[in-house]
């Protein structure tokens, strides 16, 4: 047995609906992990949009959107690639 029951809100494992990692809060370690995961990812993709972006698809159910990044483009755009490429190469939980 990995948990004891002392009366916690939470028992056993947790899915965050946000950065989908899978998580027991009860361990401070796995939680301080979900919570430095969750903050990456949202600062990663937090991203408003560029003026000359490239949309190849829309999603209108949660206002997302599929850019087209080529070689030749601005540093920026390329660094933006680089940065979620990065944190999506991780293994969430």
């Amino acid at each position: 047995q990995m948990i004891i029951d002392a009366g916690q809100k939470k028992i056993g494992v947790d899915h965050c609906s946000v950065c989908s990692m899978v998580y027991c809060p009860a361990d401070p370690i796995d939680a301080a992990e979900h919570s430095k995961f969750h903050k990456q990812l949202i600062e990663v993709l937090k991203f408003p949009g560029w003026k000359k972006e490239r949309v190849v698809q829309e999603y209108q159910e949660d206002l997302g959107r599929v850019i087209l990044v080529l070689p030749d483009d601005a540093k920026y755009a390329k660094n933006k690639v680089e940065e979620v490429d990065q944190l999506m190469g991780r293994e969430p939980g």
